[in-house]
């Protein structure tokens, strides 16, 4: 059974920092502890978090911490597992699907009412990227040409979970 969420994010080195990724951080009553993250090349990522590796864990996003008397109702993992696949399905979007849209969706099925909420990390940014993008009439963001939340795997990274975010 979950016993407590986390909505974090980690700020991306490969933009000095000035854009962030999203994930939400699941504790089960069993001491486990499981991250879900979604990402342009992978969708859907989830982590077995194991106590003898380090993890990058950015930091709680604007205080977003529920405990098990939070969630809507008493969650188990396959049950949250099954929601996060289905809230991941759509394809990776800067602007509509991105990893801060996945978080924020689960995070919203999860919690009750007085908990959600519909503002993530770099939404004021990206919007600012779309006006430029689009008054500039190239590298269109909305043509694919952005950057794009890619996970540690695809970027050649042996151990996933010691890679920096890139």
């Amino acid at each position: 059974m979950v016993a407590r969420i986390e909505w974090r994010r980690v700020h991306r080195k490969i933009s000095a920092g000035l854009t962030s990724h999203s994930m939400l951080d699941v504790k089960l009553q069993n001491g486990m502890r499981v991250r879900f993250e979604k990402f342009h090349d992978t969708g859907v990522l989830e982590s077995l978090h194991v106590p003898t590796i380090s993890y990058p864990k950015g930091s709680v996003y604007d205080g977003r911490v529920a405990k098990a008397i939070d969630l809507v109702e008493p969650m188990r993992i396959d049950e949250l597992r099954k929601a996060a696949y289905v809230l991941g399905a759509a394809p990776y979007s800067l602007i509509r699907a991105n990893c801060h849209h996945f978080v924020r969706d689960l995070w919203n099925y999860l919690v009750v009412e007085p908990l959600r909420r519909y503002t993530h990390p770099d939404k004021t940014k990206a919007r600012i990227a779309v006006g430029i993008s689009d008054h500039l009439g190239r590298f269109s963001i909305h043509s694919g040409f952005c950057l794009k939340s890619r996970s540690r795997r695809s970027l050649g990274y042996r151990n996933a979970c010691n890679a920096c975010y890139s």
